[in-house]
């Protein structure tokens, strides 16, 4: 399955390219950095797990940007609440629209949407799609803070995990498990710094 995520990116990222291309001389081109940190919920959106991550991305014009974000998810319930090793990653692939013109000291209101993969330790990734309203509040020529509300999407994968061990009498007594199979709400609130050259 993590075979086929590569792929699904690439095209991904081809078709926000494409799509998201603006007319000749109306690129910006501007880097963009962002790191972010807050809570991305999986399924209850007040159960509240730790998340960290950041972006990279290119201003197109004057309010279409592409972003490649990545995002640490904390597995509180599971494993602890580290966003180190056993923590759920979020690649995607993101087009960010803003309305109205950006200037210090004033707020801007966007939207981002975008494809990607959920990859979850011990279990095969699942495909994501994602959406989200922003608040970006310029503070500085080259920084802002950028608010967003979230809900990232995946498909978690069908898997069946069969469990053995044996009764009082010697017997073996084996019993399976099945992962997955549903659609999965990931709703996030982050606070994210960005900076631009």
């Amino acid at each position: 399955m993590r075979a086929a995520v590569a792929p699904i990116i690439c095209v991904g990222l081809t078709a926000l390219g494409v799509l998201a291309r603006p007319a000749g001389g109306q690129a910006d081109g501007t880097p963009i950095a962002r790191l972010e940190a807050g809570m991305l919920n999986a399924s209850d959106p007040f159960d509240v797990t730790m998340a960290f991550g950041g972006a990279l991305g290119w201003q197109l014009s004057r309010s279409n940007a592409l972003l490649v974000r990545y995002v640490r998810q904390s597995q509180n319930r599971n494993s602890g609440a580290d966003i180190g090793s056993k923590a759920r990653g979020l690649l995607t692939a993101n087009w960010e629209h803003a309305f109205g013109p950006s200037a210090q000291y004033h707020q801007q209101a966007l939207i981002r949407v975008g494809v990607g993969a959920l990859f979850r330790p011990l279990l095969a990734t699942a495909p994501l799609v994602n959406a989200s309203l922003e608040l970006r509040y310029t503070v500085h020529p080259h920084v802002a803070f950028v608010g967003s509300l979230e809900d990232d999407v995946g498909r978690l994968p069908r898997q069946d995990f069969q469990f053995c061990a044996t009764d009082a009498s010697g017997n073996p007594v084996c019993q399976v498990y099945t992962s997955g199979a549903k659609v999965q709400h990931n709703f996030g609130f982050l606070v994210a710094i960005e900076w631009r050259p």
